[in-house]
């Protein structure tokens, strides 16, 4: 039933994770006063990877990479099976039965030991190596017999070589990973005036370097295939035109890549007839790049002694235009003095982009083009950069731009292997931008210098008025369908489940303060620099614990004092306003002569390390609560400025501008309840629904999204950090329950709330406090009893993974059973870089003489670490082992990889020649199977457990298709054995703890030999935090805790589960 008390709600979301709080307000639209309820949320992210260190990848990416090499694979054997049949047909190859892979073996294995006999001297090796080469040779340069012929083409359908393709490639491939090693040969191939199977066959020794893994083009096969059909001409009968051309098609041959425009997002402003959103604009087109720079431009504020935040005017905004639509991007530097503005100047953007974005188009075709390409009509550039983007084949591109545009070869070639425009898409469809820029009558456009906000608000009023206030939230592919970012989509389906559970038990809430985490509000390579800054700081970290141990005369320092240290070696230990030297020691401690100083007082709310530095007590005391700029003056001032230009580190630039700064911008502090990232602003979008808008149809303020920048100053000043173990001021991540803490400091944040806070840290900067806030009064009476009771009180709820999908097993493929059933031996085979020292100095190497080989090489190169040695960065092929038979007289052939023993369990997969081995690997269990086994009164027993792996899984959906229920779980039962409960991955369980009382655990991992338990509220338990009552060695464990199965509903209620 709904809850009548009005409340606000409090949404904390992560990648992972969604915590909440239901505050009761003592009236609608009135103050907090209570807690009705906190929860959390918990689910897989979207992605696989480490999402923090922006490593994360879509889930499929995973599945398609397995897929890819298997389609590969698949298209390569049906290639080559067409082909082979079409040159038996021919009679260029001995017939044979069948035509599957086992049976062409056998066929070329006899062939190749004829033609060995003909051609090969006994016991040449080398020459037995490069037979397929040699034939290859041959028929590109003469007459040969049929089955020669035939074995040639058939090695040209094996390695056809590489085909570029501009919609795939990369920078990386161009600057040299593949084009440049393709060119090399191609300068190999005209010095030698040979094709490319008779170069390796003529000019490379095996010994010396290796034929295969190396990049090879196409375009070298094919010129080698026309020179075979040449030499071939009338030698032939059966070879006519037409043969020849199906031969062709079915070496080469290659489908282009499945369109994927039906990707591409919606316009939001116009529409067509069915009323969909146009497609967006491709970015690279002329009509995208003028709207980003007029957007910026016109956006753009500058300040100077006697401008305040104003707009530029309209010669410096034309300049600046005209200077931007030819170059990629310039400095901030630049601007200003192509404005001919002081050095002083500081504009709007300057503190968040390093630099401005010109028109990357017209940088990248004019060098191409030349002058002609500014001089062309719009219409005319359009259709060239569509042209640019859509190619597929540079060799085509190239032919289309000497043909049509006029080029010579050498830019036609640059532009087709060389140029790539941005791939990306602009926020607005084609349309829509024209109207932007160029306005109505009566509404000035971006080209007159009106602000975006402005004109789309006067173009588009009815994208502003309140919409339909919706019961519940839609499913997210419903609301929005182009989103496509899998951890996005998971966090707000997750979102939506929640807010619609809350609003089924409490109502619709007054307002909603949603906080995006920043594993999730970031993008991956915003998150990347974050990382990667992060480990760098660390590192200064430790360096200034071990310079404050020693120089500071503190044993054991807090994080204050470290970031004191860093604040004064980054200033060059002087005071940046008077230049007095700081001394170490009189850094640290209470009474300290240099303090931590805010550039922006206090007032402005900003407490990171960008408004820092060390101030000595007078000047501390002069500078008060004022911003540098206007609280010194004159050649003092001027000092100052010099100082800080020698500031260390890469925060130099914008504290230079914060120093530069009279009046932070007027709405500094308002942005702390308005988070602008495109994530923040979707996740409020789809919370508007709601309310009809982020404003109702009254103009009331329904959604706010916080930017999250004082959540942990104000958790810890209302000391709710203790709640769950507090460290050095820090909260417990471990714990999940501190989303809700999160998410009940995110609902009290109002603009009331952040005015207050803006006066009591302008009142600390007076009293000259030591923190930020010295203290913020509680919301109500008791408030931190509330929290503690409702945090307690809170059953975390886990989102179960019960999709079948997944890895079916391990990746690696074994032998077949070498030993006995009893004691079966299979082998596996490994690059000698990755074996571990025990598998070199053992046995496990089956070949004898491979064995002693390297156990030679490795012991004479002193032991090393085998991925030093012999890994892909080391690359030296003098310290790979050989091995030396009786007629080699180039040193053996190299050893790279070896076949080792291995005392894994594999199961075979696949019949026939498909027949494979394989072992269970990481997360390839699906369930474990919890049965009781009674006596024949039907008391249990005992319990016992058995794992359905996903392979098992599987075959059991197949077997069982059509039957009603959960098919794959179909319990193996008996009289005397009866089935309980199935456990999987995040499944909830209640059983009794260490004091004997019922805890809440989910199924956080289990295997054959043990089921690992994990505290409902806990991250993880990891091996030093494993116990007897978590981890469970027996499914008589569990019978004697008294466990059951439970479901924690996405409200945080606890109820039974029934197994269907």
């Amino acid at each position: 039933m709904v809850n009548a008390i009005p409340y606000r709600l409090g949404l904390d979301l992560g990648a992972s994770s969604l915590g909440w709080a239901v505050i009761q307000l003592d009236q609608p639209g009135g103050q907090p006063n209570g807690i009705l309820a906190a929860g959390v949320r918990i689910f897989e992210a979207g992605v696989e990877g480490d999402i923090e260190q922006g490593k994360d990848a879509s889930r499929a990416v995973v599945r398609r990479e397995a897929r890819q090499p298997r389609r590969q694979q698949w298209r390569r054997q049906r290639r080559k099976q067409k082909l082979f049949i079409l040159l038996q047909q021919l009679g260029l190859l001995p017939p044979s039965e069948t035509n599957d892979s086992a049976a062409r073996k056998s066929l070329l294995d006899q062939l190749d030991a004829q033609l060995t006999e003909k051609y090969v001297p006994a016991g040449d090796h080398d020459k037995r190596q490069k037979l397929p080469y040699q034939l290859r040779d041959m028929a590109s340069t003469g007459p040969v017999e049929a089955f020669e012929l035939g074995r040639a083409l058939y090695h040209l359908a094996q390695r056809r070589g590489y085909l570029s393709n501009r919609k795939g490639q990369s920078k990386d491939e161009d600057a040299g990973q593949v084009l440049s090693a393709i060119s090399t040969m191609d300068e190999k191939l005209q010095q030698s005036k040979l094709k490319l199977g008779a170069y390796f066959n003529r000019k490379v020794n095996p010994h010396e370097e290796r034929i295969r893994r190396r990049w090879l083009g196409r375009k070298q096969y094919r010129d080698e295939f026309a020179a075979i059909r040449t030499a071939q001409a009338g030698a032939h009968s059966q070879l006519t035109k037409d043969v020849w051309d199906k031969i062709d098609d079915a070496i080469f041959f290659q489908r282009p890549l499945k369109s994927q425009s039906h990707l591409i997002g919606r316009c939001e402003l116009e529409f067509d007839k069915r009323k969909k959103g146009l497609k967006r604009s491709p970015l690279a087109l002329p009509i995208s790049q003028e709207f980003r720079i007029l957007q910026k431009v016109n956006d753009l504020r500058v300040k100077t002694p006697t401008r305040n935040n104003e707009p530029l005017n309209e010669k410096e905004r034309q300049t600046l235009f005209a200077v931007l639509n030819e170059a990629g991007e310039i400095s901030w530097s630049k601007v200003k003095t192509l404005l001919k503005l002081p050095k002083a100047a500081k504009f709007s953007l300057e503190e968040w982009d390093d630099k401005l974005i010109g028109n990357r188009t017209n940088s990248k075709m004019t060098p191409v083009f030349g002058p002609r390409w500014l001089e062309m009509p719009l219409e005319e550039r359009t259709a060239i950069a569509q042209e640019v983007l859509h190619y597929r084949k540079p060799e085509a591109l190239q032919k289309r731009a000497m043909k049509a545009w006029g080029l010579d070869e050498a830019a036609a070639y640059q532009l087709a292997f060389k140029t790539h425009l941005e791939p990306d898409y602009a926020s607005h469809s084609r349309k829509a931008m024209e109207k932007l820029i160029e306005g109505e009558p009566g509404v000035e456009g971006l080209k007159a210098g009106a602000s975006y906000s402005t004109v789309r608000k006067a173009l588009y009023p009815e994208r502003f008025t309140p919409g339909k206030m919706l019961a519940a939230l839609p499913p997210v592919n419903q609301w929005k369908a182009d989103i496509r970012n899998p951890a996005v989509i998971r966090a707000l389906t997750e979102l939506r489940k929640v807010v619609n559970a809350l609003m089924k038990k409490y109502g619709k809430p007054e307002h909603i303060h949603i906080e995006l985490a920043r594993d999730i509000r970031n993008s991956r390579q915003k998150r990347k620099d974050i990382f990667k800054q992060n480990q760098e700081n660390q590192k200064r970290r430790l360096k200034a614990v071990e310079g404050i141990v020693k120089e500071g005369g503190l044993s054991n320092p807090k994080r204050r004092d470290i970031e004191k240290w860093l604040l004064a070696e980054e200033c060059n230990r002087e005071c940046p306003y008077c230049g007095k030297t700081i001394n170490m020691r009189k850094l640290m401690g209470d009474d300290a002569e240099f303090n931590v100083e805010h550039i922006y007082p206090r007032r402005y709310l900003d407490d990171s390390f960008l408004n820092k530095t060390i101030a000595c007590r007078k000047c501390n005391d002069t500078k008060g609560d004022q911003t540098p700029a206007t609280a010194f003056h004159g050649d003092y001032y001027e000092q100052i400025l010099q100082r800080v230009e020698r500031f260390q580190g890469t925060a130099r630039e914008v504290k230079l501008l914060r120093f530069k700064t009279e009046i932070p911008p007027a709405d500094f502090t308002d942005r702390q309840l308005n988070d602008t990232r495109y994530n923040s602003r979707l996740a409020a979008e789809y919370l508007q629904l709601l309310y009809g808008g982020r404003f109702d149809s009254s103009g009331e303020q329904r959604i706010l999204s916080p930017t999250g920048q004082l959540t942990g100053k104000v958790r810890a000043v209302w000391q709710l950090n203790d709640l769950l173990g507090e460290e050095d001021g820090q909260k417990e991540r471990q714990d999940h329950r501190h989303h809700a803490i999160d998410a009940v400091v995110i609902a009290l944040m109002t603009q009331k709330q952040i005015q207050r806070l803006s006066q009591i840290a302008g009142d600390s900067e007076k009293h000259h406090a030591r923190h930020f806030f010295e203290s913020i009064q509680w919301p109500w009476t008791n408030f931190k009893n509330d929290v503690a009771y409702a945090v307690e009180a809170i059953n975390v709820s886990h989102r179960p993974t019960h999709a079948i999908a997944g890895p079916l097993h391990a990746e690696t493929i074994y032998s077949k059973n070498f030993g006995t059933e009893k004691k079966p031996e299979h082998r596996v085979r490994k690059h000698i870089s990755k074996l571990t020292a025990k598998e070199i100095s053992g046995d496990q190497i089956v070949d004898p003489h491979v064995r002693t080989a390297v156990q030679k090489t490795w012991e004479a190169k002193g032991k090393p670490l085998p991925a030093k040695l012999w890994g892909t960065e080391a690359g030296n092929e003098e310290n790979f082992p050989r091995l030396i038979g009786q007629k080699d007289s180039n040193g053996g052939s190299i050893i790279r990889k070896v076949r080792l023993k291995t005392d894994a369990k594999p199961r075979g997969v696949g019949k026939g020649v498909r027949e494979r081995n394989y072992a269970s690997g990481k997360d390839s269990n699906y369930a474990s199977l919890i049965y009781a086994i009674v006596d024949k009164d039907g008391n249990e027993i005992k319990w016992e457990h058995e794992i359905l792996d996903r392979l098992s899984a599987h075959r059991l959906l197949s077997a069982n298709h059509g039957k009603p229920g959960e098919k794959v779980l179909l319990p193996n039962g008996s009289e005397k054995r009866k089935f309980k409960f199935a456990l999987r991955k995040n499944d909830m369980l209640l059983a009794q703890g260490p004091d004997g009382q019922d805890v809440l655990y989910r199924v956080q991992k289990f295997s054959q030999d043990e089921i690992q338990l994990c505290e409902h509220s806990l991250s993880t338990v990891t091996n030093e935090t494993r116990t007897p009552w978590n981890r469970i060695r027996s499914a008589e464990t569990l019978r004697k805790f008294g466990t059951h199965r439970v479901v924690v509903t996405l409200t945080g209620e606890m109820g039974a589960h029934s197994e269907k």
